[in-house]
This record gives C-alpha cells, structure tokens and sequence, in this order.
C-alpha cells in the first residue's frame, strides 16, 4: 500500500518563501501562469507588462490568495520604464532574487516582407528587454548577494515559422 504522505510535499521544497520575483510579460499568457506559480511557491511576485489592467487584474487575483503580488506597468524596451520598475520593486517589496524575462514579441512576417520598423521592435522586446531588465535587476541581485534570471525562448528559434 502507498503511503497517502508520500505525494506530500513540503510547502517551501523549492526554497523559495519569501524570495522577490519579477516578471515581465506577465499580464497574460505564460507570464501570468510564471507568476501564479512563484506567488504560490511563496514569493513577493512583481508583474511587469504595457499592459497595466492586465498586470494589475493578474496581481489583484494573486492577492485575492493570500499572496503577495503587485503589476507594473513596464515597457521594456525602454530604459526608463525598466528604471521605474525597478525602482518600484525595491521600494515595495524589496531587492529582486528572481528575474523571469518573459515579454516577447512574435511577428509572422515571411523574411522578405518584414518591414525594417517590425524587424527592430521584435529585436527591442525579445534581445534589448531581456538585456535592460536583466542589468536593472541584476545590479539589485549583486546588491542583495545573489539571485537567479530565467530567460525564455522560442521554438521559433530552432524551427522558423515560413
């Protein structure tokens, strides 16, 4: 017979009670689902997004479970906005630990129809914000003695849509 404990885990097996997270692309989509998740493993979730209702809906719902979350609105192609955030990060909830760069772009252009214009706001949202979120939060990681970044990518990447 199987032990009913056996499937039990410890409610902070993960290590990460307590632990600030930040999240871009978190209003909807995976980023938000990222951001459940880390709100119920225990960590303070930041949720970063252009899209501040959604972010706030997604943080509002997080709280509603006991939870610690707030939403940002953040673009993060924009050195300024990343600075803001990161800004209110420390501020409310303290030093980022945990960075999930998230936010992406996708645009389904066939390569000889791309407009130049699309070309570089893809490359702005998936390369420059990855690279902005993970100074700004990164300088707050070496401050606070550590932390970890998550960067996630694409199939897209190994298997180009035509």
């Amino acid at each position: 017979m199987i032990d009913p404990n056996l499937f039990d885990i410890h409610p902070d097996w993960l290590g990460l009670k307590g632990r600030v997270a930040v999240v871009t692309g978190a209003a909807g989509g995976i980023g938000a689902e990222i951001a459940r998740a880390l709100a119920a493993a225990g960590c303070p979730v930041a949720l970063l997004d252009r899209d501040e209702t959604g972010a706030d809906t997604v943080a509002a719902e997080i709280t509603r479970t006991g939870a610690i979350a707030i939403g940002i609105r953040c673009d993060i192609t924009e050195v300024e906005s990343v600075a803001g955030a990161a800004a209110i990060v420390v501020s409310r909830l303290g030093p980022c630990q945990i960075l999930v760069n998230n936010a992406a772009a996708l645009y389904a252009d066939a390569l000889m129809q791309i407009k130049l214009e699309k070309w570089n706001q893809l490359l702005a949202v998936n390369l420059s914000g990855a690279l902005l979120c993970a100074q700004a939060f990164g300088r707050q990681m070496i401050a606070a003695g550590g932390g970890s970044m998550i960067h996630l990518g694409s199939i897209s990447g190994s298997l180009p849509q035509p």
